[in-house]
């Protein structure tokens, strides 16, 4: 399923109907239930959602501690916000979650030994709003028109950002490739355990 889906149409009741099996996207509410704690039904299958799971994998990659960080995440969807937070969470670190409307939101970007920058709004985040040293994730993806002939493609952080943090994801070619990689891979992992669930082998085993 593509999100978001066209206004009238109830995103709940067609991310229900998925089989849980079938979920990659990691959508259905018994998957944020399984990360915040395995309260999704017994013997139910669930899939983390992909952009967390990219994210967690970033940062695995580059050897980014969590465990008793402060991470700042800006951005409440059930698609990133919630998921990561609870990702973040279970690996120790200290989350505090923002969003476009936090009044002061630099005071608490500035904290943050971790910043996760996933709000919709282009460039919303300075570079001084970067505490130095800091690690950035930006997983906004916006094509600016700067004229009828040229366009530019911004993340959630301004560019300049670079300059403040240890490590920042570059915007085109970060989350977003990595985050498709991981669909993919949810994809193979639900294939792989929809063939053992019917006793078939297959050549990825």
């Amino acid at each position: 399923v593509q999100l978001p889906l066209p206004n009238g149409v109830n995103k709940e009741a067609v991310l229900s109907n998925i089989s849980s099996d079938k979920d990659v996207d990691g959508f259905r509410a018994d998957s944020l239930g399984s990360l915040a704690g395995g309260i999704s039904e017994k013997g139910t299958i669930t899939y983390t959602p992909c952009t967390a799971k990219a994210i967690m994998t970033l940062l695995d990659y580059y050897s980014v501690p969590v465990s008793g960080k402060k991470v700042c995440i800006i951005g409440r969807s059930t698609t990133v916000g919630m998921p990561i937070q609870l990702c973040i969470m279970k690996r120790g670190g200290s989350v505090t979650n923002c969003d476009i409307n936090t009044v002061h939101l630099a005071s608490f970007t500035k904290e943050a030994d971790i910043l996760i920058v996933a709000a919709g709004s282009p460039a919303l985040v300075k570079g001084d709003w970067i505490k130095p040293g800091a690690v950035v994730i930006d997983v906004g993806f916006h094509v600016i028109a700067k004229n009828e002939m040229d366009f530019q493609i911004v993340g959630d952080v301004d560019p300049e950002g670079h300059h403040y943090a240890s490590l920042m994801t570059p915007v085109p070619g970060g989350v977003g490739p990595l985050t498709v990689h991981m669909l993919l891979e949810n994809t193979i992992e639900a294939f792989l355990k929809q063939q053992r669930k019917n006793n078939l082998t297959t050549i990825y085993d």
